[in-house]
Formats: structure tokens, C-alpha cells, sequence
């Protein structure tokens, strides 16, 4: 029986290469350095942190603690849950990844008062053109 350092490797792996990534591009999108990183963990040879865990779960789609405590039977439904990453998105999430955590924070803060307004302004504008065609 495989040990839980192994397990959690082998679904590592099964989910990255379900992306399309190879262990550089996953590396690199937690901001490691090296692949030989991610290559330990899904060999079994580095036990994996929690902190690791919640960094490279949402790359690969799905949350730390199924990365970390899902069986295997599950493998399958996480394989085709997630989409490989555009370019754009790649770039977007490195860029993001080098921030700070409170930075990040901001960021999604400001996006999420952004969003919004945006919603807002066109729903002022949609009753502004409704109110315009019953007036004509």
C-alpha cells in the first residue's frame, strides 16, 4: 500500500498532466523555482505542506483539502473538471502569484468594487432606455 506522500503525488500528477502542464509550468506558476519540486512531491519524496497544498491546488482546480484528503476513486472527476490555462491566463496568475497577500487582497477587493460599479452603471442604463422607449 502506497503511503499518503505517495497518494497525494500520484493525484498531483494525475491532475497536472490532466492540465497539459509539465512540472516546469506548474513550478513555475507557484513560483517555485525548480520542477524538481513538484517532481519530489508527486514521487512521494517530499511530504507536501499545507501552505504548498493551498498555493498549487487552485492551478490545477480544485480546493487544498482534495488535493491533500480525496481518495483515489475521485481522481477521475477531478481530471476532467478543470480546463488547461490560456497563455493569458498563465501570465495573469504569475503576475498575481508575485504579489504579496495583501496586495492580492487589494487587487481582488478593487476588482470586486470594480465589478460592481460596472454592473451598476449598466443597469442604470438598460432602465434609462427602457424609460426612453416608453416615452417615445
Amino acid at each position: 500500500m502506497k503511503n499518503l506522500h505517495e497518494r497525494i503525488g500520484k493525484r498531483l500528477k494525475l491532475l497536472r498532466e490532466a492540465r497539459g502542464l509539465s512540472q516546469a509550468q506548474l513550478a513555475k506558476l507557484c513560483g517555485y523555482s525548480s520542477a524538481s519540486r513538484i517532481g519530489n512531491y508527486e514521487l512521494g519524496d517530499r511530504k507536501i505542506s499545507v501552505d504548498d497544498a493551498i498555493r498549487i491546488a487552485p492551478i490545477l482546480g480544485i480546493s487544498a483539502a482534495d488535493l491533500l484528503f480525496s481518495n483515489d476513486d475521485q481522481l477521475d472527476n477531478f481530471s476532467k473538471k478543470g480546463k488547461v490555462l490560456s497563455k493569458t491566463e498563465e501570465n495573469l496568475l504569475e503576475m498575481f502569484n508575485a504579489l504579496t497577500e495583501e496586495k492580492q487582497k487589494n487587487y481582488l477587493k478593487e476588482i470586486a468594487e470594480t465589478r460592481a460599479n460596472l454592473e451598476r452603471i449598466y443597469k442604470e442604463m438598460k432602465e434609462k432606455e427602457k424609460k426612453s422607449k416608453r416615452a417615445s
